[in-house]
């Protein structure tokens, strides 16, 4: 293995492994992972979404997006009943 040096940073890989990697590179690579940042964004609302761009969709394809968009919607809204119902029900266990 090489020496280590005071321009090397140690990186962990989603393999679990740990590697050394020169700090130029790590840097290189590390700011590119802004651009796959996951931001927090409104119910209901898509991420960098301006309604405007819907007219620009052909016919079909916005109305899958609609579809899609009205499906999503319906999952938080269960999924919300769904944690009210379990969280009432551990409730009136715990009493």
């Amino acid at each position: 293995m090489g020496a280590e040096k005071d321009d090397d940073v140690f990186l962990q890989g989603g393999d679990g492994y740990v590697y050394l990697a020169a700090k130029f590179a790590a840097n290189r690579v590390l700011k590119n992972l802004d651009d796959f940042k996951v931001s927090n964004v409104p119910q209901g609302q898509t991420a960098n979404f301006s309604p405007d761009m819907l007219d620009k969709l052909p016919p079909g394809i916005r109305e899958q997006f609609l579809q899609q968009q009205r499906q999503k919607i319906m999952q938080n809204q269960m999924m919300k009943q769904m944690i009210e119902k379990a969280e009432k029900e551990n409730a009136k266990k715990s009493e």
